[in-house]
């Protein structure tokens, strides 16, 4: 079984800063490729993916029109349809399942609202993919206490944050419990656009990076690796976008020091990952989830059986 928690091939970068956040990459020199993944948000950009209202809050359908598998990400937030919501596992579509659809769990992120929104288009399915899950204590309800009470208390949580620090109640009138329309407030893009001018393209000059770990405020929060470059690539817009809405949440916190894990540190936080109780649950007969936890972290690895049980996404969590 190839686990990709085996980090002693990485090289980790020394951190690249700005404000209270720091990032690390996590390189592989010679990664192999992967299968060809599209990722959710550009399957639904070009049109070749639909997906679909169940009439259940806890459960959508995926639909891939294409030639190519569809890898979505637990934490994708899916805007529109009846009710916006977030993925609650990593899943893949198979290709040409254009007859098909394929059940996912999800999580509602936008209380109350059960039709389609003021504005939009009356419609049950979801056109935009664009953001993620935008704190580690949202992804810890959405994947490992799998709550919708503790997803909207996460949601409200990052939006009381955010609205502090900015001076603003950034929450949106047509929807304030709306966790993409919070994202999308005026104020909160141009506090943003500075982190994500920061670290926007530090991926054109390290192709060879399969991931990436951030800290806030000196406490390492989490770490994304990924099977390829390639398919790390695609989705390091909208990685970097919630790395750096969690940080603007967390600026200026009281009684708060901004020492620096170093590259060593952040290297032996990955290896802890290993350790601890092991469980493993099948999302799909393809996909199996493999989750490790121990006192101070908790470990998703995503296993694709039509890759030798290739480990496609690992992420690991703070606790």
């Amino acid at each position: 079984m190839k686990l990709f928690s085996r980090h002693h091939r990485l090289q980790i970068s020394e951190p690249y800063l700005h404000r209270n956040l720091a990032i690390y990459l996590l390189q592989r020199p010679a990664a192999s490729q992967d299968r060809l993944f599209l990722t959710l948000d550009e399957a639904l950009r070009a049109g070749c993916a639909r997906v679909h209202e169940t009439g259940r809050v806890g459960e959508l359908e995926i639909e891939n029109l294409t030639d190519a598998d569809l890898y979505a990400q637990a934490g994708d937030v899916v805007k529109g349809g009846w009710q916006d919501r977030a993925l609650g596992q990593d899943f893949i579509v198979p290709h040409r399942s254009r007859r098909s659809r394929h059940k996912v769990r999800t999580f509602c992120v936008e209380r109350g609202r059960w039709n389609h929104r003021t504005g939009e288009e009356a419609t049950n399915t979801f056109k935009s993919a664009e953001h993620m899950a935008a704190s580690r204590d949202l992804k810890l309800s959405i994947r490992r206490e799998r709550s919708q009470t503790a997803v909207w208390s996460s949601v409200d949580a990052a939006q009381a944050k955010l609205s502090r620090v900015l001076g603003i109640d950034i929450r949106a009138a047509s929807s304030p419990s709306s966790l993409p329309l919070a994202v999308e407030n005026p104020v909160v893009r141009r506090r943003l656009a500075d982190y994500l001018l920061t670290f926007t393209n530090l991926l054109l000059d390290n192709p060879d990076a399969v991931g990436f770990a951030f800290a806030i405020n000196g406490r390492i929060n989490s770490a994304d690796l990924y099977a390829s470059p390639g398919l790390f690539h695609k989705l390091w817009s909208k990685l970097l976008e919630a790395a750096a809405l969690e940080a603007l949440a967390e600026a200026n916190a009281p009684g708060v020091t901004c020492s620096t894990p170093t590259a060593k540190e952040v290297s032996t936080w990955l290896r802890r990952a290993n350790r601890g109780s092991k469980t493993r649950h099948a999302v799909t007969p393809r996909i199996t989830v493999v989750v490790r936890e121990n006192a101070g972290q908790v470990s998703f690895e995503t296993m694709d059986a039509e890759q030798s049980n290739l480990c496609v996404h690992q992420n690991i969590l703070a606790q």
